[in-house]
């Protein structure tokens, strides 16, 4: 589930992860240090068992985030981090995982029913021409 929030740098959809960290998506263009940055996300990664804070944007012709920019960005999801991931928030989130595995699995297992009764059906299909045409079979 996502919230649209204000954060330093303007509006924003903010999800809490299920491994603790936040995900950040700018809804438009921000402003750090008088230079406009488009397409700007910020999002915790889990390695090794710890959170990494992780960046993305750019500026005019395609141009990265420059150093500072990048790190204000971070400062700012690790303070939305713990302003948004409380203990609720991360249980929701990791019972929405668990929910789309078990819809996920549910729709595999219907998909291997699917499978099988094509398969079953194909299978008498073939014993009935064996039955009709006794000849066909190899070992007649």
């Amino acid at each position: 589930m996502s919230l649209t929030i204000e954060t330093r740098y303007g509006p924003a959809e903010l999800r809490v992860l299920a491994h603790g960290g936040v995900s950040v998506i700018y809804k438009s263009p921000i402003i750090i240090n008088r230079v406009e940055y488009r397409s700007v996300q910020a999002w915790h990664e889990e390695r090794y068992g710890r959170l990494s804070a992780e960046v993305s944007g750019y500026r005019g012709r395609m141009e990265d985030l420059t150093a500072s920019a990048r790190q204000a960005l971070k400062e700012e999801l690790e303070r939305l981090r713990e302003q948004y991931a409380s203990p609720a928030a991360l249980q929701s989130a990791r019972r929405a995982v668990l929910e789309a595995r078990v819809d996920r699995a549910a729709r595999e297992v219907q998909d291997a029913e699917a499978k099988w009764q094509a398969a079953l059906a194909d299978l008498e299909a073939a014993s009935a021409a064996l039955a009709e045409h006794p000849a066909l079979d190899g070992a007649a």
